[in-house]
């Protein structure tokens, strides 16, 4: 009976995992040992690691040439055959495979950083590049940041080039390596990678740099000796303290502003959601703005909690999901849900989904239909006007609340078309490649927009578009949040808000 009990258990689990939407990733294999850093893969192992990532890419990613077409693909593989004519580190392998993997256009597929060499820079000591940059114009990198003292570049400088080659050059070159649905999302992965990119590139201290403070301005020159990662983590630590994951203010004119930067904290952040709104309605705004612009999105869980205090309206996060069904997927499943001394047993066998799954043909799709959630009672419930901010970094779950305000009219959605696409890929699959043993990682669902339609292939619009100038972006000026406002205080009543944006816009 206890035997029966635990394997009910883990079927139990099994179902639980299996029924969710959110974005799962499969624990990785063991890294290798230390010796593989060092050493040089003959053309015929890289060669060998190339067919691997292709044919297992194929094998578990339900859609594999929706951006791209195969042909594509094969003319790309076929010139980094070519290229593979030395003795390469992985180091210097992972550049071409990850720009190979990121041509595929899907954000959740693509290679991972060679964290073994990583790890062994970070652990002897390795000086960093020592500046951050947060914007790419023209040709230049804005510092964003500088982290070694007495330099003489300073936040908001650009800088032109690094040891002598262009910053221009540079980052386009990283940007191709990284993964992403949108040209805009891959930037951004390239500006908070930038250290990473660079060190894989080889650029090594001192950093001779080329910098301008402001893009009309003189060119000048400084030398910069780098960083340790411990000063460089530090001050992660500091930015992460001072920007929580979810703030409200009251700003002039009695409207209220909810900034969520992370969905993450269930707990946490329900607590918060409770004492916002029981603080509003003691002391009532005139509308409440929700900003998810910086969101790279998190646990749905989050977006449903938030929905529950600014709409009674029944609505879904995406209309289905569909499977492909692979011998590495179903490996996943027994890997991640079943115990180690039970995956003998045909447990998957003993629930309708694992039944429908382990006999379904590998290769095939199996679609699951979403359920329409309908949000509970809520006396704290906010009934005024309400806007959401959205933008090219509101990504992943971020996004799918996005999709469930804009398909369902729960709110107006002011600013730009969101980073991530309502019609996506997702739940990862990772592996390594059998000779180098870097990471590699392939989407194994599509997830289908919210009204059903699966021919959508941009963002999320929104209702009330809002493109920033580069003088905006160059003097901070904030006009999505200024159009917020504007709304807002012209809502004098429900029947005076402006017609939504139409589902599938």
């Amino acid at each position: 009976m206890r035997l029966l009990a635990t394997c009910l258990l883990g079927i139990a689990v099994a179902a639980a995992g299996l029924s969710g939407w959110s974005y799962l990733a499969h624990a990785p294999e063991p890294p290798p040992g230390p010796e593989i850093a060092t050493r040089s893969f003959s053309p015929e192992e890289l060669a060998a690691d190339l067919e691997f990532v292709l044919r297992t890419f194929e094998e578990v990613h339900p859609d594999l040439y929706f951006h791209v077409s195969k042909e594509s693909i094969a003319a790309r593989a076929a010139e980094l055959r070519k290229a593979l004519a030395r003795p390469m580190t992985r180091k210097e392998f992972w550049p071409l495979l990850a720009e190979l993997a990121a041509s595929f256009g899907d954000g959740h597929t693509g290679l991972e950083f060679p964290g073994l060499e990583l790890r062994s820079a970070i652990e002897n000591g390795e000086r960093w590049f020592p500046l951050e940059v947060d914007a790419f114009e023209d040709g230049a990198l804005r510092v964003s940041a500088v982290h070694e003292p007495g330099a003489a570049v300073e936040p908001g400088a650009w800088l032109t080039s690094i040891a002598g080659r262009p910053a221009g050059e540079l980052f386009s070159r990283f940007v191709k390596t990284l993964s992403g649905e949108k040209l805009y999302y891959r930037e951004y992965q390239a500006l908070r990678n930038f250290r990473i990119l660079l060190w894989i590139e080889g650029l090594e201290p001192p950093f001779d740099i080329e910098w301008r403070t402001a893009p009309d301005a003189p060119a000048q020159r400084t030398v910069l000796g780098g960083v340790t990662w411990e000063a460089l983590r530090e001050a992660k630590e500091k930015r992460h303290s001072e920007s929580a994951d979810f703030r409200f203010e009251r700003m002039d004119g009695d409207i209220g502003y909810l900034e969520l930067r992370r969905m993450r904290r269930l707990g946490a952040f329900r607590s918060f959601l409770e004492r916002t709104f029981r603080e509003i309605q003691r002391r009532p705004i005139r509308g409440l703005v929700i900003d998810l612009r910086r969101n790279g999105g998190g646990s749905t869980d989050i977006g449903h909690a938030l929905l529950s205090y600014i709409t009674d309206k029944p609505y879904r996060m995406m209309a289905r999901m569909e499977l492909k069904v692979s011998r590495q997927k179903k490996r996943w499943i027994e890997e991640t849900y079943f115990p180690r001394a039970l995956r003998w047993l045909p447990l998957q066998y003993l629930h309708p989904l694992g039944r429908r799954i382990w006999r379904a043909p590998e290769g095939s799709i199996l679609g699951f239909e979403a359920e329409t959630k309908v949000p509970p009672e809520n006396p704290l419930r906010y009934d005024g006007p309400v806007c959401v901010l959205i933008g090219p970094r509101t990504f992943s779950s971020a996004q799918k609340l996005a999709n469930a305000i804009k398909d369902y009219h729960l709110a107006t959605l002011i600013g730009r078309e969101t980073g991530g696409n309502p019609n996506a890929f997702g739940e990862i699959y990772s592996f390594r490649l059998p000779h180098t043993r870097l990471q590699a990682r392939a989407s194994t669902k599509r997830y289908v927009r919210a009204n059903g339609d699966a021919s959508w292939s941009r963002g999320i619009l929104p209702d009330i578009e809002v493109i920033p100038t580069l003088e905006d972006k160059r003097s901070g000026r904030d006009r999505a949040l200024e159009v917020a406002r504007e709304w807002i205080l012209a809502q004098r009543s429900p029947e005076a808000a402006p017609a939504r944006g139409r589902a599938g816009s």
